[in-house]
C-alpha cells in the first residue's frame, strides 16, 4: 500500500483541541471521500452550522432534519452523525473544550450551567432555527466565533472566548437549554470504550466476544445494549468504520479493491462488496471512478 492506515498525513480534517489551543475549526462538505459523517463522539463541545443542503442529524436518541442556517450543539461525550438528504451539504464546525468558558470545575458557571449539560440533566434544543427570537443574535455570535477560529491567533482567542460565553448566555435566555426528560444513563459510559477500541483496531479481526469483554458485559447483554445505544448492531457499526477507511484509500491510493478491503479488516470479499453497496449505494470501482471524474456519488 502507498499509504498505511496510521499515516499522519491521512488524519481527519478536524484537529481536536489541545491545552495550548483549546478549540479547532473545520469547514466540511458531504459527500467528500465518504457519503456521510458516521456515528462518533469526542470530549469537546461542538457547534455546527448548516450552510447549504439538508441532512438527517442524529444526536444520541434524537433524529431530526437540519437545513441551511440551522445551528446544532453537541455536548461532550454525545454520539452523533450526519447523513446528507438529497444532495450535497456544506457546514462549519468548531470544537472546543468546556474549560474555555469556565475557570474550572468549582465555579458556579460550571456547577449550575455546564455540569447539568455534561451529565445529561439539561438538554440543548435540536436544531436551533430561525424561528427562535434570539436566533439572529446567536448567528452573529457564531459568525464571530468562526471568524476568530479561522484566524487562530492569540489575540483573537480573547474575542472567541468572550463570544462563546455570550453564545451560551443567549442559549439560556432563548430557552434552548432545558431540563432533560431522560438523564444520560450509565450505558454510554460502558459503550464509549468499545467505540474507541473499534477505532483503534478495526483493521484487525474483531469478534463480538472481544467487544463484550471491553464493555465488561456478557455477549447477549452487550449486543442488546449496543443496539439500544447506537441504533445499530456492533457488527454494522464496525463495517461502517471499515468502509469509511476503504473510501479514503480508494481515493488516495491506486491499490486494488481487494487489497484495500483486506487492509481495512474485511476477509470475505463477496461480503465486503455487499456491505459496501449497502452503505455507499454503489460498488467500490464505481465510487473510485465517480471521484476521479469529479462526480462524487
Amino acid at each position: 500500500m502507498q499509504k498505511q492506515i496510521n499515516d499522519p498525513d491521512r488524519e481527519e480534517a478536524i484537529k481536536h483541541s489541545s491545552v495550548f489551543i483549546p478549540y479547532s475549526y473545520c469547514h466540511g462538505v458531504m459527500p467528500d471521500y465518504y457519503p456521510c459523517v458516521p456515528l462518533h463522539w469526542h470530549r469537546e463541545f461542538e457547534i455546527c452550522m448548516i450552510l447549504s443542503g439538508q441532512c438527517t442529524f442524529r444526536r444520541d436518541g434524537d433524529i431530526f432534519t437540519a437545513k441551511p442556517e440551522d445551528i446544532i450543539i453537541i455536548p461532550p461525550g454525545t454520539m452523533h452523525s450526519i447523513h446528507p438528504y438529497g444532495g450535497r451539504v456544506a457546514y462549519d464546525i468548531i470544537l472546543f473544550h468546556p474549560r474555555i468558558i469556565t475557570g474550572g470545575n468549582d465555579d458556579r458557571i460550571y456547577i449550575e450551567l455546564l455540569e447539568p449539560i455534561l451529565s445529561g440533566k439539561s438538554v440543548i434544543g435540536t436544531p436551533i432555527c430561525t424561528k427562535n427570537p434570539y436566533y439572529n443574535k446567536m448567528k452573529d455570535s457564531i459568525n464571530t466565533i468562526f471568524n476568530c477560529s479561522r484566524e487562530n491567533r492569540a489575540e483573537q482567542d480573547l474575542l472567541l472566548k468572550s463570544e462563546l460565553m455570550r453564545f451560551f448566555w443567549l442559549l439560556i435566555k432563548s430557552g434552548e437549554i432545558q431540563l432533560s426528560e431522560r438523564e444520560r444513563s450509565g450505558l454510554s459510559e460502558m459503550m464509549y470504550p468499545v467505540i474507541e477500541y473499534i477505532a483503534e483496531h478495526f483493521s484487525e479481526h474483531i469478534t463480538v466476544e472481544q467487544l463484550a469483554k471491553v464493555a465488561h458485559l456478557s455477549e447477549s447483554y452487550f449486543m442488546n445494549s449496543f443496539k439500544k445505544f447506537l441504533g445499530l448492531t456492533a457488527t454494522d457499526y464496525l463495517n461502517q468504520v471499515r468502509i469509511k477507511e476503504v473510501c479514503k484509500l480508494l481515493l488516495e491510493t491506486n491499490e486494488g479493491v481487494t487489497e484495500i478491503a483486506f487492509v481495512c479488516g474485511f476477509r470475505n470479499i463477496p461480503n465486503f462488496n455487499r456491505r459496501f453497496k449497502e452503505v455507499v449505494d454503489c460498488t467500490p470501482l464505481e465510487y473510485r471512478r465517480s471521484a476521479k471524474n469529479g462526480s462524487m456519488i
